[in-house]
Parts: C-alpha cells; structure tokens; sequence
C-alpha cells in the first residue's frame, strides 16, 4: 500500500512540474498553427522584443519549464532538450526566418504533437512535452520572445 502512495504523489509531482497541464494530448486537436499567425503578424521592434523577453522569463519560471529545460547548451541530466541555442537551430532550420521561427514556437509549445521538434522521437529524451494551452497568450509571446534570446 506504501508503494501504491508513493507512485501517486510521484505522478501528483510529476504533472505539478510540467506546469500543472490537465488536459492530454490524445484530447487536444490541432488546429493548424494554434493561433501562432495572429499572434506574430509582424516581427516586434527591438524596444517590444527586449520588454517581452525580460517577462518571458518570468512565464518560463511561472510554468517551471526548467523541471525539464536547461536554459544553457548542457542537458544537466533533465528530460528535455536544453533550450541554449534554441532559436538559432530553428533559424538555420527555418531558413532565416524570424517570424516563421516564432511562429512555430509558438505553435509547438501549444500542441507539441502536432508541431514537432528537431528532438521528437529521440530516444535520449524519456519524456513527451505536453502541450500548454493553458498559457495566456500575452504570456506565451513574452515566452517565445525570451526563447528567441537563446542564441
């Protein structure tokens, strides 16, 4: 019976670290680009990207994305892909293409599953992101401006 509790609070634990996310993936549909062009029609100016980032940062503490992520290039043995070099992978992979890259970090974080990543499927990663719809869109543009620093 201990053992039983004890796998409950871990999987209580467990989902508290991904943010609080209730709803699975299986439930969640895609929905094409899950708002991403409406939330970027144009790059933001350089005063705009700077103030967005700095909350950005506060939204990725808010929803504990380091449970998962290292801000850095070093995995420091988490479960996801460190996020260091995050917006210039996607900017080579992306040809260049600033607005195309935060539209589809946006679009990722919304439903991971229906916009993979260059990790999805690596075995290295024992982990499935959940999606996070959940997450405000004023707060998501902020995360995805300060995801867009990591260079």
């Amino acid at each position: 019976m201990k053992l039983l509790t004890f796998f409950a609070a871990a999987a209580v634990l467990s989902a508290a670290a991904c943010g609080g996310n209730s709803v699975p993936p299986a439930n969640r549909p895609a929905s094409g680009d899950e708002g991403a062009a409406a939330a970027f029609v144009a790059l933001p100016s350089a005063s705009e990207h700077k103030e967005l980032s700095v909350r950005g940062e506060e939204v990725y503490k808010k929803f504990v994305c380091g449970s998962c992520h290292a801000l850095g290039g070093d995995r420091q043995g988490l479960t996801g892909p460190p996020l260091g070099n995050t917006a210039e992978r996607h900017l080579v992979r992306l040809k260049g293409d600033e607005l195309a890259v935060r539209r589809w970090l946006w679009s990722h974080i919304r439903n991971p599953e229906a916009h993979p990543g260059v990790y999805h499927g690596d075995s290295a990663y024992s982990a499935k992101m959940p999606g996070y719809p959940q997450i405000p869109d004023e707060e998501l543009r902020a995360l995805v401006e300060f995801l867009m620093t990591k260079r």
